[in-house]
């Protein structure tokens, strides 16, 4: 990897879509368009998913290869060590080389200090895009089960209103029924009307007849009266003649009661035809309209069963199918979280091996450091037993030699940074510690007989003037005499809690984790303050980093 490339951080960022869908769907068309929407929206977001997690892989393929670089420069540094080690004949001949190894040492040590410090600030950033990505992941679920539950209200409505329309057409089945009742009643009645008018009918005829039969009688009974009385008057002109007045007055009377019954009987007769034409017209015409109100009735039932029959089928569908969907997604993320934690576990003991790897390291290098200042010792030490030698060749006059003490080297400047911490408490609670990277906060009881009730206590967190957190204790915290209370961020908490299943910690701490932040926030001044349930300041934590200086 190089330099440029060292240097640069990476991250991936990730835009979620919000997608918002009508909660009470009128039709069964816009259901099914926004089952569609949410089929477009997971495929984009498992496309965007992908892409994170193999720009992930990418930045944990840097990072091995630092790594592989750093044990190349170990392997480098250990076989000057050994170099360095291995006994020296002549030292006064080799000067300067050592010279120049120390040079080359010591720039190849600053190159790995600000590698060590560039590869700790990348693990500082993946810790913090894993714990990004990991909430990522969990409002993605928090979201997709929202949707879930919502989709499967709007199924629930949908088939409520499916059941409602089936009611409805069970009604309408029902005064279908009642209809074929009412009409079949209405023939019934009909028939009956028809089977009195044909009695009727028959009744008038015989009537007609009878009364045929009457004028027949009557007009014998003239014939035999008239035969009667010419009879009588050829015997008796001369007497009055009373039966020839009856007979007159009986024809009277017969011809007013033929007349009386014929005025009843066209009476009758037509009474009865106004009124069964009448009623047959009105039967006639409520089996018109029945008949067709039935077809039409039957039609639109018809067409509405298909029509509430093809929709449900279409939902039933839609929903199977999005069922399917939410399964098969809910396997891939499982199948994505299983890797995460995989690639998580793995890269914590790859950092946990790299940070062993560093310590040896930097024991190595304290031990070449030592080594290098022992040798310079000792080749101050001969350049003056090389004087006094000379001095003392002189003296004697045999020889004259000419040496030239060669001068320390000079070191390179380097830039280094202090770390300042300054705390302060009034009472019995102080703030203990406050890691750099915000992983937790530690309040530490330093009274050994006395219990503190912390409920509704407020701890507040500044980061470089600008960002600040705060926290706010529940009603019965208390903190034991001596004892130790830890408030995590959701990133401190997650990583404690994988770190507790590789090493568990016997410790009586409490431990309380804050969920509105994920991290308690990094930069170069961070200023903590912890207030009781009156707003009194009980103790104040504050780190920073000061600027660079060079050093000589």
């Amino acid at each position: 990897m190089d330099e440029n490339n060292k240097n640069e951080n990476i991250i991936a960022t990730y835009h979620r879509r919000d997608v918002h869908f009508d909660s009470t769907p009128s039709y069964t068309s816009s259901l099914f368009v926004h089952l569609r929407q949410l089929q477009t929206d997971f495929q984009s977001q498992y496309q965007h998913e992908k892409h994170a997690l193999n720009e992930l892989n990418e930045r944990l393929r840097h990072f091995v290869d630092r790594v592989q670089q750093l044990e190349t420069q170990n392997a480098k540094y250990i076989t000057q060590i050994v170099n360095f080690r291995r006994p020296a004949s002549d030292f006064s001949g080799a000067d300067l080389e050592w010279n120049e190894r120390y040079l080359h040492i010591q720039s190849d040590l600053m190159a790995v200090s600000h590698g060590s410090i560039d590869f700790g600030l990348e693990i500082e950033m993946y810790q913090l895009q894993s714990a990004i990505y990991q909430q990522l992941i969990d409002l993605e679920k928090e979201w997709k089960d929202e949707r879930r539950l919502k989709l499967e209200q709007e199924y629930n409505q949908s088939s409520l209103s499916l059941n409602s329309l089936r009611a409805s057409n069970t009604e309408l089945g029902r005064e279908v029924e009642s209809l074929y009742v009412a009409r079949d009643d209405a023939y019934q009645k009909y028939l009956r009307l028809t089977h009195d008018w044909s009695h009727m009918k028959k009744q008038s005829k015989e009537w007609a007849l009878n009364m045929q039969l009457l004028k027949n009688q009557i007009a014998f009974y003239k014939n035999l009266r008239s035969h009667s009385t010419r009879g009588y008057t050829s015997v008796s002109v001369n007497t009055f003649d009373v039966k020839q007045f009856w007979a007159m007055e009986l024809d009277k009377v017969i011809k007013s009661i033929r007349r009386d019954f014929e005025q009843l009987y066209s009476t009758f007769h037509h009474d009865m035809t106004v009124h069964y034409n009448t009623q047959l017209d009105e039967l006639k015409t409520e089996i018109e309209q029945t008949s067709r109100y039935q077809s039409t009735e039957v039609d639109t039932y018809s067409a509405n069963l298909q029509t509430l029959q093809i929709d449900y089928e279409k939902v039933q569908k839609s929903y199977s199918y999005e069922k399917e969907i939410i399964m098969k997604l809910e396997a891939t993320h499982s199948k994505f979280e299983m890797e995460f934690r995989s690639i998580q576990q793995q890269n914590d003991e790859r950092l946990d091996l790299q940070a062993r790897d560093l310590e040896t390291l930097q024991g190595s290098i304290m031990a070449i450091a030592y080594d290098i200042e022992d040798m310079r010792q000792r080749k101050f030490n001969l350049e003056g037993e090389i004087i006094v030698y000379r001095h003392l060749l002189d003296s004697y006059g045999v020889h004259e030699y000419t040496v030239r003490p060669s001068s320390p080297p000079r070191k390179p400047s380097t830039l280094t940074r202090k770390f300042v911490v300054k705390s302060q408490k009034r009472g019995n609670i102080g703030i203990r510690e406050c890691p750099p990277d915000g992983a937790y906060i530690s309040l530490l009881n330093h009274s050994s007989d006395k219990t503190v009730d912390m409920s509704r206590w407020v701890l507040k967190r500044r980061v470089d003037g600008r960002t600040e957190y705060r926290y706010s204790f529940s009603d019965g915290v208390r903190l034991q005499p001596a004892g130790e209370l830890r408030i995590y961020s959701t990133q401190g908490a997650a990583a404690a809690k994988s770190l507790k299943k590789f090493r568990p910690d016997s410790s009586a701490r409490q431990e309380l984790v804050n969920n509105e932040v994920i991290s308690w926030g990094i930069g170069n001044l961070t200023e903590t303050f912890l207030f009781n349930q009156h707003g009194e300041e009980k103790a104040i934590f504050s780190q920073s980093i000061a600027a660079p200086s060079d050093n000589i």
